[in-house]
């Protein structure tokens, strides 16, 4: 059985669009995960502590905004799961860089 047939490509979903820091309580966890498996977060996880040590992460994520003042996330639900660990120790993880799409991206 093949995989999906991806036919789009990222510059087509993020346009010329920025990426903005968006508070970590206005994520929803998106129903589609890129990685089926294993994608709890732990405190002790290593994804926690690499970005404890980069003081944020490097790629944003990418999240829909469901237009009513909170946003689900499609690409990055396990940075999300370790900003929510790391919240509680630094309010520098408050907010996190994401992209905003307006397509829906569950079906591409």
């Amino acid at each position: 059985m093949a995989g999906p047939d991806f036919q789009i490509s990222i510059d087509e979903i993020l346009g010329d669009k920025p990426w903005v820091k968006l508070p970590i309580d206005d994520l929803e966890t998106g129903n589609v995960q890129a990685r089926q498996s294993d994608t709890d977060v732990k405190e002790d996880d290593k994804l926690v502590g690499a970005i404890r040590r980069t003081k944020g992460i490097i790629h944003p994520i990418v999240v829909k905004d469901l237009k009513n003042g909170k946003y689900q996330v499609k690409v990055g639900n396990r940075r999300v799961s370790a900003y929510r660990i790391l919240k509680k120790e630094d309010s520098r993880y408050d907010k996190i860089k994401a992209y905003v799409v307006d397509r829906d991206l569950d079906d591409e």
